[in-house]
């Protein structure tokens, strides 16, 4: 069974790094990798690319995800998950977007036992 591949992009750099992180820990089996402004290039590779931007999750088409701050910058048409709730509800709705949402992949428990 192949990794789902997610690009995460944000304006914040140390945000995305630490928001990569805590996901691919958080979900074992899944390929995380932090890009640039410039997400495009790594388009081609990722399944999904969650970005802080509706208009370059917008650009990316189906594989785009929106990760925001204010329910005001919503766009209509693309995936999208508030960053201010519980990490494991990220995770959860990452999971149904990406299609996961029958728990292939392993989510550790509170204690970091799996």
């Amino acid at each position: 069974m192949e990794n789902i591949k997610i690009a995460v992009q944000h304006r914040e750099s140390l945000y995305g790094a630490a928001f990569a992180a805590a996901l691919a820990e958080k979900w074992k089996g899944v390929s995380v990798q932090l890009v640039s402004e410039d997400c495009r290039q790594s388009a081609a590779e990722a399944d999904f690319i969650l970005c802080g931007n509706a208009e370059t999750a917008l650009s990316m088409g189906s594989k785009g995800i929106h990760l925001y701050d204010d329910p005001a910058d919503l766009v209509s048409g693309i995936a999208s998950i508030c960053r201010f709730q519980p990490f494991s509800s990220i995770v959860g709705q990452l999971r149904t977007i990406c299609g996961d949402d029958r728990r292939k992949y392993s989510m550790p428990s509170k204690e970091g036992k799996e």
